[in-house]
C-alpha cells in the first residue's frame, strides 16, 4: 500500500499521523503523572495545548521523509497538503496569542 503513488493516500497519512503524534504525547505525559514523575517543586510535566498539537503537527515530517526516500512525490504532496491545512488551522486558532505576547 505504501508504495503506491496516489495524493489520497498521503492526504489520508498527513490526517493521521498527527492525530495519532498528538495522543501518543498525551499519553506519555499522562503516563509519566500517573508514575509519579514530576518536574520542579513537585509539578506535573505538561506541554501547552498549543506546543503539544505543533509537536504532533511535526509529526508529519517522518512519514514525508519515508516518502521522499521511496521517491513517493505524489505520496508526498498529499502528506504536505495535510500538514498545511492543519498548520493554516493552527495558526488561525493560536496565532493571535502569540502574535499578542509579541508586542
Amino acid at each position: 500500500m505504501l508504495r503506491e503513488d496516489n495524493i489520497m493516500i498521503g492526504i489520508a497519512i498527513g490526517v493521521t499521523i498527527p492525530v495519532l503524534g498528538y495522543l501518543l504525547v498525551d499519553g506519555v505525559l499522562g503516563l509519566l503523572d500517573t508514575m509519579g514523575v514530576r518536574g520542579a517543586e513537585n509539578t506535573v510535566i505538561t506541554f501547552k495545548e498549543r506546543s503539544t498539537m505543533l509537536i504532533s503537527l511535526c509529526a508529519n515530517l517522518i512519514p514525508f521523509w519515508i516518502m521522499s526516500k521511496m521517491r513517493n512525490d505524489n505520496t508526498m504532496r498529499g502528506i504536505l497538503i495535510a500538514t498545511a491545512i492543519y498548520a493554516i488551522g493552527w495558526f488561525i486558532i493560536y496565532g493571535p496569542q502569540i502574535l499578542k505576547a509579541v508586542d
